[in-house]
């Protein structure tokens, strides 16, 4: 069966789901982006400066984020980690190039 031989009601449904599917998949391919700056970031720079401290030592808050609190060296190394897995499972290259079939060269980067 081909999309149009669908109901108008049903190609309604399918249009407007991939077109949210775009926009999400755009803004995801983005902060991939994003996690793997700061990957590189936290593996280039992070890791030999802070070599010296103890895992639960205190890192001070300089995002100006309301409500945030302290955290430790553990827990900043936990969240870098969290972001290597997601980048090892979802920033590959035959979905990147997905990402930008789906969602269009601009659209996926920044």
């Amino acid at each position: 069966m081909a999309f149009l031989d669908l109901t108008l009601e049903q190609q309604n449904i399918v249009a407007e789901y991939t077109r949210q599917q775009r926009a999400t998949v755009g803004e995801f391919a983005r902060l991939l982006n994003h996690m793997a700056a700061l990957d590189n970031m936290f593996d280039g720079q992070v890791v030999a400066a802070w070599a010296s401290l103890a895992n639960g030592d205190l890192i001070p808050d300089g995002s100006g984020l309301a409500g945030v609190s302290l955290l430790s060296k553990a827990e900043v190394a936990s969240i870098a980690g969290a972001f290597q897995a997601i980048l090892t499972q979802y920033q590959t290259e035959a979905l990147r190039q997905l990402y930008v079939k789906i969602a269009g060269t601009t659209n996926t980067i920044g």
